[in-house]
């Protein structure tokens, strides 16, 4: 009798166990991210880029040493919706180095201060494990209109705008990146030429929920 208690006692505990492990499973399973979202998030951003007008070598040295170097801040919104689209808009600062141009005699350009507003379309994909990557819609493209500076006024548009990120496990904060391996972006505006002018930023994004999207 004693030894049937024993052995009952025991398929109880393994059976305990078992559920422990599965509901324990079943936990993990729940916590993977869906492939979409929905919601506004309030956005702070910096970085920097450098502009090669007469574009890159191979090593992303500008030809002829004409480089721009500017650093930037941003904030705003950006809104995710459901089926993979979202729209970011954002007030920006920004501050230009200044620069040689190398003509005979060389031309110096001063250093300068902007702000300026930005808007873009883009598109993203979740993986289950919170990993987030955001690329620029080409229907929706990315303009930076300046409101104070030498280019107040003017509106210039960039071309391959991406970023990479993660979520946290409750989705109210997201991280971004647009650094790592440089990634060369074209910028078109008055003062470019036609084909646009390569550049290469390195930007990071810090996202925080705010509320869903008001229809």
């Amino acid at each position: 009798m004693k030894g049937n208690i024993k052995k009952v006692t025991v398929f109880v505990i393994i059976a305990a166990i078992a559920m422990f492990v599965a509901v324990g499973m079943a936990s993990a399973a729940d916590r993977s991210f869906p492939k979409a979202m929905r919601g506004v998030y309030a956005a702070i951003g910096n970085g920097s880029c450098l502009l090669a007008p007469a574009g890159f070598t191979e090593d992303f040295t500008p030809n002829f040493g004409i480089g721009v170097i500017s650093v930037y801040n941003r904030v705003g919104y950006f809104t995710f919706e459901q089926d993979g689209t979202g729209l970011a808009s954002l007030n920006g600062s920004l501050t230009n180095f200044p620069y040689t141009i190398p003509n005979l005699p060389p031309t110096q350009v001063l250093s300068s201060a902007a702000s300026a507003t930005i808007s873009w379309g883009f598109k993203y994909i979740v993986t289950k494990k919170g990993i987030i990557t955001i690329t620029q819609d080409p229907d929706i493209p990315f303009e930076t209109t300046f409101t104070a500076g030498p280019r107040k006024g003017l509106t210039y548009n960039v071309v391959g705008v991406s970023f990479e990120g993660t979520i946290t496990p409750d989705g109210k904060t997201i991280t971004l990146s647009g650094g790592g391996a440089p990634n060369v972006t074209t910028l078109y505006g008055f003062g470019l030429p036609p084909n646009g002018a390569p550049q290469v930023c390195f930007t990071n994004f810090v996202l925080t929920w705010q509320h869903d999207v008001i229809e």
